[in-house]
């Protein structure tokens, strides 16, 4: 009898700490996810995009991967759809309507965006606008970004796929965590294999260090944690692929806007040095971070969830609110070369 309960007592003791890492866990989901924690979609949507099922190889090297035609599913806890031809946007003629003014907006998650439904995205939020106003011509803002991009496939993406829609103005929403990054040159040299969707369902969060520290301690995007400046790898990066981008474009106006919702001092540094690159090249500027907006106590209230920085609907809303003034000007009068967002604003007056 002795012996049978040792058994018994070791199955008891295994069920009990199962149980509990189950309990643990499941609390975990709910401080992250809310109500979304119960929901397999919901839960299962929060992987990387090379691993949601959602992209596949380009037929350009410089692209590397897009987004597959014809989605309906879900990313990062929200709805996803694509259009027939791939893009995360509404469909649109290729041929621009006769009269319009075309946006076409080039980017990364922050711009595709991740966890943001299309409508709450600042594009958006900017095309609904402007189309609800006093405009005497249609405004279209086209979606181009993918999750993952780096500058040099926003170069590629304008040159291979972007400007036959004839835009009137090229948008680039810029990351400032790893916008100014040289990328691995790997991936542009070989084809592109698609991962297999991953059911995150079934991993764990609690036991991804990553993810507990940033519940526990808070969300600093990698990068954005001091005050650096671009290297000079980087910088020569940067200018190589803006010189791309303005050869391509011709007389087509660039604006650069920079898509900062945590602001510290690797913010007013980068962004100033970026703000010189840009005019360097002939472009526009618009630092949307706003550091009376953005101080490093409310992250919280501009991310996704305590686990993931990617700003939220909110966060979208102020780049909306910050980058119309810009245009709002630009639309209405010639404005120069190099014009930046402070200069905008100081035209526009109080």
């Amino acid at each position: 009898m002795h012996r049978n309960r040792l058994p018994s007592k070791a199955a008891l003791a295994l069920g009990a700490a199962l149980l509990s890492f189950a309990l643990l866990e499941q609390a975990f989901r709910i401080h992250v996810f809310g109500p979304g924690a119960f929901s397999f979609r919901v839960v299962n949507s929060f992987v990387p995009v090379g691993e949601a099922g959602i992209v596949q190889a380009s037929d350009h090297a410089e692209i590397i991967y897009e987004l597959k035609p014809s989605l309906d599913t879900y990313f990062k806890s929200t709805a996803f759809r694509t259009n027939s031809m791939g893009l995360r946007d509404g469909e649109y003629e290729i041929t621009k309507p006769h009269g319009a003014f075309r946006v076409v907006v080039l980017g990364d998650s922050f711009t595709m965006p991740a966890g943001v439904d299309i409508a709450a995205s600042f594009h958006s939020i900017l095309e609904a606008r402007f189309n609800a106003g006093s405009h005497a011509r249609d405004v279209e803002f086209i979606n181009f970004a993918v999750g993952g991009y780096s500058l040099r496939q926003y170069a590629a993406v304008l040159r291979h796929k972007a400007l036959a829609y004839g835009p009137d103005l090229i948008l680039v929403g810029w990351c400032p965590g790893n916008d100014h990054e040289v990328p691995p040159g790997q991936p542009f040299e070989r084809p592109y294999v698609a991962k297999p969707k991953v059911n995150a369902f079934f991993r764990s969060f609690l036991l991804n260090g990553k993810y507990r520290q940033r519940a526990l301690f808070g969300v600093i995007p990698d990068g954005l944690g001091t005050a650096e400046t671009y290297s000079e790898a980087e910088t020569d990066y940067v200018v190589r692929y803006f010189g791309e981008i303005r050869a391509d474009a011709r007389d087509i106006p660039v604006v650069v806007a920079y898509l900062a919702h945590l602001y510290n001092p690797s913010h007013i540094e980068q962004a100033r040095m970026l703000e010189g690159l840009a005019t360097e090249a002939g472009f526009h500027f618009a630092n949307l971070g706003d550091p009376d907006t953005f101080g490093t106590d409310d992250l919280a209230s501009y991310r996704l969830n305590p686990i993931d920085a990617h700003p939220n609907a909110h966060a979208h809303e102020v780049f909306a609110d910050r980058l119309q003034v810009f245009l709002e000007k630009f639309m209405t009068e010639e404005a120069s070369p190099g014009t930046s967002l402070n200069q905008a604003r100081a035209r526009a007056g109080p």
